[in-house]
Parts: C-alpha cells; sequence; structure tokens
C-alpha cells in the first residue's frame, strides 16, 4: 500500500469517517505485515506522528477507538504525546493538557534500578521450613507427601509423583513471589500450571485428594487448569480458586485473577474455556473474554476486556489502557520493589501505552517524562507530588 493511501486511511480511521471497506483494506494491511517491521519517517510533520501512534495501538486491536480517548483533531494542541524509540516496544502517553510541558520534573536523580533480574520466589513447605528457590543447588527442592519438587532449568516449580501411598493427611505448601521478583511458574501435581505475578502468593495441598482441588492465592495469577480424575473414585475434581469469599471454579480452562489486598475489587478475566465465580451469595459463569468484578458486596461482568492489557505481566511487558497515576504507580511498586508516596493531591492523568518489562526505573521515569509531574527518590521510596 502506498503511503499516502495509508495516511489518509488512518486519518479517516481516527476521524470516525471511514467506510467499512477502507476499514477493511487498513486492516488486511496491518495484519499482513509484522509491527516490528513498520518503518516511518521520524521527520514527519507532528499530525502524522499521531497518526504512526494511534496505528501501532487501536488498529492492532481491530476495533474502533472510543472517542473520549483514541479520537483526535489534528491540529498540535489537541493531545500531549510522545513516543520514545529503542527499547524493543513502544509507549505512549495521552493528557488533557493543550501544550507539551517538561515533566517528572526532578528533585533529585534517582539511582538506577533495574527490572527484576531473577527469580526470588520462597516455598514454604508443610512444616514451616522456608526455600529460598534462588539458592537452591540442584534440580530436588524437597518431597512433601506423595509428591517430590524439582526445580527446573529455567526455573518453573514441578511437583511430581514420587509413588508412594497416598498420604491420609492433606499437607499444604506455599508458595510467595515477592517485590521485585520475576513471574514464578509452578506446575501443581494435577498438572495444572499457575503464573505468578510479582507481591502474589498461592497455598495448596501437595496431592489432591476429596471431592475438589482447592487452593487460595493472594496477588494477581494465571492458571491453565488441567482436567483431573480423583485416583479414589476416577470422578473429575473441580479445580477451584478461592480468595476470601470469592470462589472460581473450573474443571478445565485458562483464566487469570487480579486479587491484590490494595486494590478496590477481584477480577476474574476469563481467556478460555469456561469458568463460574461465585462470592457473597451471588454466581455468574463467564464466556471467553469476558470479565467479572467482585467490588464492595456486588458482582458484575464486563464485555469489554482487553486480554493483552490483563496478561501483559504475564507475557512480559507493561501494558496500560487509560490508566490512571494510582493504578501505573502500583504495578512499578510491585515490579521494581519500591514504596510510592503521593505528597499532595494525585495528579489526574491518564496513560495508555506498552513498554518491556526489562526497562529499569530511570528508563521508565524517563518515558513517563510526558505528563507534568514532579518525583524524587529517597532510598527506595519514589515521592510524586503534582
Amino acid at each position: 500500500m502506498e503511503r499516502e493511501r495509508l495516511l489518509a486511511l488512518v486519518k479517516a480511521y481516527l476521524e470516525g469517517t471511514i467506510s467499512p471497506s477502507e476499514r477493511e483494506e487498513l486492516l488486511n494491511w496491518y495484519h499482513a505485515v509484522n509491527e516490528q517491521d513498520i518503518e516511518w519517517d521520524i521527520s514527519q510533520p507532528e499530525d502524522k506522528e499521531k497518526v504512526r501512534l494511534e496505528i501501532l495501538s487501536a488498529i492492532r486491536k481491530g476495533i474502533r477507538p472510543r472517542p473520549a480517548i483514541r479520537v483526535w483533531k489534528y491540529s498540535a494542541v489537541a493531545a500531549s504525546i510522545i513516543l520514545l524509540i529503542g527499547l524493543g516496544g513502544y509507549f505512549f502517553f495521552f493528557s488533557s493538557q493543550h501544550t507539551i510541558k517538561p515533566a517528572f520534573a526532578t528533585t533529585s536523580s534517582p539511582a538506577d534500578i533495574n527490572a527484576p533480574q531473577t527469580n526470588r520466589a520462597m516455598l514454604t513447605l508443610a512444616n514451616g521450613t522456608t526455600v529460598f528457590l534462588d539458592s537452591v543447588p540442584g534440580s530436588t527442592i524437597a518431597e512433601q507427601g506423595d509428591s517430590k519438587i524439582e526445580k527446573s532449568a529455567d526455573g518453573k516449580i514441578v511437583y511430581k509423583n514420587a509413588k508412594r501411598a497416598t498420604p491420609k493427611e492433606v499437607v499444604y505448601n506455599t508458595l510467595f513471589n515477592p517485590r521485585g521478583s520475576k513471574v514464578v511458574n509452578i506446575q501443581l501435581y494435577d498438572g495444572s500450571k499457575v503464573w505468578l505475578n510479582a507481591e502474589s502468593s498461592i497455598t495448596y495441598p501437595v496431592t489432591f485428594t476429596g471431592k475438589e482441588r482447592r487452593v487460595t492465592i493472594k496477588g494477581e495469577a494465571y492458571f491453565e487448569i488441567a482436567r483431573f480424575v480423583s485416583p479414589e473414585d476416577g470422578k473429575k475434581l473441580p479445580f477451584i480458586v478461592q480468595k476470601g469469599d470469592m470462589e472460581v471454579k473450573v474443571l478445565g480452562t485458562h483464566f487469570n485473577v487480579n486479587a491484590y489486598d490494595d486494590e478496590k475489587n477481584i477480577k476474574t478475566t476469563l481467556v478460555e474455556g469456561s469458568v463460574q465465580l461465585q462470592a457473597g451469595g451471588k454466581s455468574v459463569l463467564l464466556k471467553p473474554g469476558q470479565q467479572s468484578i467482585w467490588q464492595a458486596g456486588q458482582l458484575s461482568v464486563s464485555n469489554d476486556v482487553n486480554i493483552e492489557e490483563v496478561l501483559a505481566w504475564k507475557n512480559g511487558y507493561f501494558y496500560f489502557e487509560d490508566a490512571g497515576i494510582p493504578q501505573l504507580m502500583k504495578q512499578l511498586s510491585r515490579w521494581y520493589n519500591v514504596d510510592i508516596v503521593f505528597d499532595g493531591k494525585v495528579p489526574e492523568r491518564k496513560f495508555g501505552g506498552k513498554i518491556p518489562g526489562n526497562t529499569s526505573l530511570s528508563e521508565m521515569l524517563k518515558i513517563l517524562s510526558i505528563t507534568k509531574i514532579n518525583y524524587k527518590m529517597e532510598n527506595r521510596t519514589l515521592v510524586i507530588s503534582p
């Protein structure tokens, strides 16, 4: 497709005047190329720079952007937008300001804090012993009940059947992934796989017996549940994820649960299969692409879910869509193991974009330098002020 034709199509797309056939032409072009291979003239006018940002974000999802967030008039004062390249990804911002100002003005230059380099997860065994997984010398971690616990070369924790008699007493282990640690992956006794985000934990029985497979979590976890039959009666055992009085019940499916204690709600997002969610005497059945929200005794379901944004942490990058500063800072706090303090009123800004998870904190702060916010670093505390 010729460049001028492409720019004309994107301009119509952003302004909401694109016809169905033109939109199909644009999407067919986009899906026929690799996003990483798209090259643009860096000296192009500002309106075309906005076009470039939009083609790398909204069009990628194949949907029309929501006017309140994504649609801009072609003028220099429509929005404050910047793109930084060279970090292996892209990141852009939306601001209500009508002039571009230097942002994140610093009162001190922070010592750099790298993104997590290793998995620093800790495994608490049934007898209370804590094993620091990054210091385990070999592949075998421990034996618990009917299971042998091993660590693979890539750091995954695997529970294997030790071929002993099933213990009469159910014993539990807890895996905790602290702040500033890479995502940890565990394979449970039944073959189910769980990914734990930073500042998250899961408690689970070493061997699944009885009529169900029940685990409890804190923080955020992604599940790929294997079908499993009881060794006692051959019946399929449902898998239940519990956080407080909320339960997610499944047989075999893929889903994400965001249940941090410092969040106002618990979000369960279904990627594949089906799940039944129960909370506060209420029950909903989710379909793929739906998200349940449990907040203040109310259970609701959203169909407007960006799965890529939900799973960005698991796949190794940050993804924000119309995110406020508190939401953004919570993720930085967990990933970089820093405390966030707001000095004064929290600035009202909205952000959108995508950036690799291996970006250092100093690089991240440079990228965040498009909206007018002051910050300073005090040891491992990032102080944000208007």
